[in-house]
């Protein structure tokens, strides 16, 4: 501890920071109670959009600060502990809290108070996941090359960046151009809202018990840019890039989710059909 690496220590400490102020833009919306439900309006959507922002920045910044120190081979164990305090803030707590906020505009609210205890218990349950996924992580890393290619279970970034694309997706449906192909359509949006009020929910049940999970996760960074690849592995990731570029309202919610829980469903496909058939009773 006599000397420590100052610009990944920053970049770790931005993570932090970033987390924190997540926390500070959803805390601005108060919380429904029974009889009176939290009505989104254009600042209330607004402060979410905010929030969910400050969480896509804080994986930036864990996406660069382990970079950096590998790459100047200024990598430690307090490093390491610090990256895992300020994941513990950005994509434990700050996700949990912001399902809270953006679930609480519901007619349901109306009716009791269920709806909020049970919203509670599952971002309570999130938290405890991400927590123990970060510890986990700590406790098993042996930074070797191919930890860096594969993930055990669904990382804490991914999580935290699936909860936040949907605040994204709210934030997106009021603007336009999607909020006047729905009125063209004649689809409201509040119907959407309130799909996801009943979706995400019941979707983070499933982020926390991946997070915990031995479910293996590509590392998506350094398998696609690392080393050298093929023209057509190159022609996928310039088709992609495009499409993102052409419709970036929706390319967060899409390619979070699909990697979140399209991984599961391709590995538990593929392990279905490499199964051997069971031999034959005699």
């Amino acid at each position: 501890m006599k000397r420590i690496a100052i610009v990944p220590t920053l970049f770790t400490l931005g993570n932090g920071v970033c987390g924190f102020a997540s926390l500070t833009f959803a805390a601005r919306i108060p919380r429904g109670t029974a009889g009176n439900a939290v009505e989104f309006g254009v600042q209330e959507i607004n402060w979410l959009w905010w929030s969910a922002l400050m969480i896509l920045a804080a994986m930036v910044f864990d996406m660069l600060d382990g970079r950096v120190a590998r790459m100047a081979r200024w990598t430690s164990d307090f490093g390491a502990q610090l990256d895992s305090l300020c994941d513990a803030i950005s994509f434990g707590v700050a996700p949990a809290f912001l399902l809270l906020k953006l679930c609480s505009d519901s007619d349901r609210l109306e009716v009791n108070d269920l709806w909020m205890k049970g919203l509670w218990m599952i971002a309570t349950l999130y938290v405890m996941c991400a927590i123990m996924r970060l510890a986990r992580f700590n406790v098993e890393n042996d930074h070797s090359p191919e930890r860096h290619l594969w993930f055990k279970g669904l990382p804490s970034p991914a999580a935290a960046g699936a909860v936040a694309s949907a605040a994204i997706l709210r934030h997106e449906l009021r603007d336009a151009p999607w909020s006047d192909i729905l009125s063209t359509l004649a689809i409201d949006p509040r119907s959407i809202e309130q799909a996801l009020d009943l979706g995400l929910p019941l979707a983070t049940v499933a982020l926390s018990i991946l997070m915990v999970s031995h479910m293996p996760y590509p590392h998506l960074v350094n398998q696609t840019l690392r080393g050298r690849r093929s023209f057509t592995h190159l022609v996928k990731l310039v088709f992609t890039v495009v499409t993102v570029v052409l419709v970036r309202e929706l390319a967060m919610p899409l390619l979070v989710w699909s990697f979140a829980l399209g991984t599961p469903a391709i590995v538990l496909a593929k392990q279905a059909l490499h199964r051997e058939p069971a031999a034959p009773a005699a």
